[in-house]
Parts: C-alpha cells; sequence; structure tokens
C-alpha cells in the first residue's frame, strides 16, 4: 500500500527534527580549559590569561554591589516586606535550564525568602528579538512580572544565556558572526539596565553543546561555541575600564559582568569540570534542546554556583554562622541579653518603628516584629540572626538563644 499524503509529510517531518547524534565534534576547547593556548588570537580562561578566577579588583566590587542588592518595594525603594528579583533571560534552551535552576532553588532551605526567580527565558525568542522592543518578547517577560507580583524597579541580578538563530546568520559568516554577536549582546546588556533600573550584576553560562541539531536548526556549532566567547570578549572589555561597559556610578551603561557556570563541551569529550553532552542520553529529539537529563547537568551546577558564590549572598539567607555583615548599616546591632532566655531588648535609636526579621540556622523567617523588644522564648536553642530596617537603612546581628 502506497503512503498516504499525510503520513509523507509526517515523515520527512519527524525525519527533519532528527538528532545527528553521528556529527563529528568541531574540536574546539572549552574555554576554561584552555590554559595558555589561544582562540582566534584570543587567550582561554573565563577572565583571560588562562585564569578562571575573577581579578581581585572586579570581586572586590561586586562583592560590595552583593551586599547592596536588598529587598525593594514596587518603586525601587529599601523596603524588609520588599522583593529581590533573579530574573533568567534567553531562549528556548536556557528556560529549560532556567526552570531546572528554580525547582532547586525552591527546594533549598537556605535561600533568600525575600528573593523571587522569574523567567524572562521565552522559546523562540534569540537575541534579535529580544533587541527588538517591538517584539511580543517584551509583553511575555512583563506579564510573568505581573503574575509574580513584583516590578521592573525590584529585579537586581540576572542570568543570561543567549544566542542568535541560524536562520539569521548570513551563510558563510564564520568566525566574524562573534564581532556581531558581542555587539547585540552589549546592546542588550545596555537594554536591560535601560529597563530594569535596579539591576547590578548579569551572569552569563554562554551556549550548551549545538553540534547534533540538522543543519538549518537553532544556534548549531560553531555558532553555539562563539556565543561564550562574545561573552568573553566584553567581560574583558569591562575589566580593561571600556567606558561603555561601565557598571559604577550612576551613569554605568551596563551592570556588573561575571561568568557562572560555563556549559559547553565538546560534544561527548567531557569538559574539566566534567560536563559532556552526549547523544541521544541529554537530548530532546531535534537534537536543539536538552531533556529532563540534559537540564539536570546544567541545572545541578547552576545551584550549587549560586549557593556558594561570594557575590550572590543576595541568593542566601543571612548567614548566621560566620558574623553577619551590616549593610548600610551606621552603627552595630547590639540587643541585651545575648545570649538570652527569652525576651531580647534592640538597642536602637529613637525614632520611626522599627521592621524587625529573626532568621533560624536554615534560613527561615521565624518572627517578624515592629518592636524594640523581642520574645524568643517559645523558640528552640540555638543560633538567629536578627535584620532590623528603620528609615532606609539595616542593620543585623547574632543572638544565642539559651
Amino acid at each position: 500500500m502506497r503512503p498516504t499524503l499525510a503520513f509523507a509529510f509526517l515523515l520527512v517531518s519527524a525525519t527533519a527534527l532528527a538528532q545527528l547524534c553521528g556529527n563529528p565534534p568541531p574540536g574546539f576547547l572549552p574555554i576554561p580549559d584552555m590554559g595558555s593556548a589561544t582562540f582566534q588570537g584570543m587567550s582561554g580562561g573565563l577572565y583571560g590569561g588562562g585564569s578562571n578566577s575573577i581579578p581581585s579588583a572586579h570581586l572586590e566590587g561586586s562583592i560590595q554591589m552583593a551586599q547592596e542588592i536588598q529587598p525593594l518595594d514596587a518603586d525601587g525603594n529599601p523596603d524588609p516586606q520588599g522583593w529581590v528579583v533573579f530574573m533568567g533571560v534567553g531562549m528556548s534552551n536556557a528556560s529549560l535550564c532556567w526552570n531546572g535552576l528554580r525547582d532547586s532553588t525552591q527546594l533549598f532551605n537556605g535561600r533568600n525568602p525575600s528573593m523571587k526567580l522569574v523567567s524572562a527565558a521565552v522559546g523562540g525568542k534569540d537575541i534579535d528579538r529580544m533587541l527588538d522592543t517591538t517584539d511580543s518578547y517584551w509583553a511575555i517577560v512583563q506579564q510573568r512580572l505581573d503574575q509574580s507580583q513584583v516590578t521592573a524597579a525590584q529585579v537586581q541580578a540576572v542570568w543570561f544565556l543567549q544566542a542568535q538563530h541560524i536562520a539569521t546568520i548570513p551563510q558563510g559568516m564564520g568566525i566574524a558572526h562573534l564581532d556581531t554577536l558581542e555587539r547585540k549582546f552589549r546592546d542588550a546588556f545596555v537594554l536591560l539596565k535601560q529597563r530594569y533600573p535596579s539591576l547590578k550584576q548579569i551572569y552569563c553560562s554562554g551556549r550548551d553543546y549545538g553540534g547534533y541539531s540538522n543543519p538549518g536548526q537553532g544556534n548549531p556549532e560553531p555558532y553555539a561555541y562563539y556565543t561564550g566567547w562574545a561573552f568573553h570578549r566584553l567581560v574583558q572589555r569591562q575589566l580593561n575600564g571600556d567606558p561603555a561597559l561601565a557598571y559604577e556610578g550612576p551613569d554605568a551603561p551596563v551592570p556588573w559582568l561575571a561568568w557562572a557556570n560555563y556549559i559547553w563541551s565538546d560534544g561527548a569529550n567531557p569538559n574539566n569540570d566534567g560536563l559532556a553532552w552526549l547523544c541521544p542520553q541529554d537530548y530532546q529529539n531535534d537534537g536543539v534542546h536538552p531533556n529532563a537529563n540534559g537540564v539536570g547537568k546544567v541545572a545541578t551546577r547552576l545551584f550549587q554556583f549560586f549557593r556558594t558564590e561570594p557575590t550572590t549572598t543576595w541568593y542566601r539567607a543571612p548567614e548566621i554562622g560566620t558574623g553577619l555583615s551590616e549593610v548600610q548599616a551606621t552603627e552595630p546591632l547590639l540587643f541585651f541579653p545575648n545570649p538570652t532566655g527569652g525576651l531580647l531588648q534592640l538597642d536602637l535609636p529613637p525614632g520611626a518603628v522599627p521592621q524587625v526579621r529573626v532568621w533560624d540556622a536554615a534560613g527561615r523567617v521565624v518572627l517578624q516584629a515592629q518592636e524594640r523588644w523581642l520574645d524568643l522564648g517559645g523558640m528552640p536553642v540555638g543560633l538567629y540572626a536578627v535584620e532590623v530596617w528603620m528609615e532606609g537603612k539595616r542593620w543585623m546581628g547574632r543572638v544565642v538563644k539559651e
């Protein structure tokens, strides 16, 4: 029996979307694994010169900036009842990985309860769609902010994974595409800063491996590999003091830039982090999008990064085991008695009503009050963090409950 036209169409469509697991990898070195090697004259290492460590001056600046990231109200003013919005930005692959990070974060007892994760990663919206301010991408993102009951003024940190669809890359462009992509990424960072004026940090992962897709689909190799180099160039320019990438001062055009996890490997050849992209094990049928196994590889690494990175203290609840930093504090927060068996008096200057939160060792808010006396009598013995907001200032300290 001859196949029907509909069956033939489905057969062709399924073939066009099939993985090409036999595609040979391009043979490139992952950027963090290059050591003293170079690519097109560019030095390897995430931060150049073979180094994967943030240079000390860049690190110190961001640690201070991270301490300034705090709950904000809908207009962007400090508010202990406000939110820190952490946004994932990108296309479909970014959306899948962001959802994995979101799920891990929700299960993390040590997360900052004042943080909300919002997805600005939208399927089919590559870097060109994102740069088009009339595209539906921006309406979708605004809708997601509204659904999360937060505003643009509360967005303070971004994870970024973007690429350009192969259909819009001129045929045979090759390595010259890197120059175009660098410019587009920089334009995207400027646009994000304009739309989200409280935005202070952008972390990027580059692209996952793109070598198992059919020609004409998604963002195949070598273009997937080039996305990492485009961001690498921008970080280098910021480190070198390029005014177009300045992040300090009220008129800074872009936020502070840094790497999150680098998630590219040369196909099934593992990078030094142990990450390898396997086909068909890690991909959906199209060979473009990671499946649950592939998403898990990225989400696990991202969660570990944001959970431990020194520049992402806003991701975690106040650390009560290491001496709490005082953010925007004019004087240390004092209590008495400390240790206490129950009642605790806060030594605060006269004035407005304080907004007080008490955190336990698991990072959970166990008490909220608007008093200068706290009753910890019903709480288990242990170490607690006390956070006080009053007249736009924030104090933090530790108390022992006996």
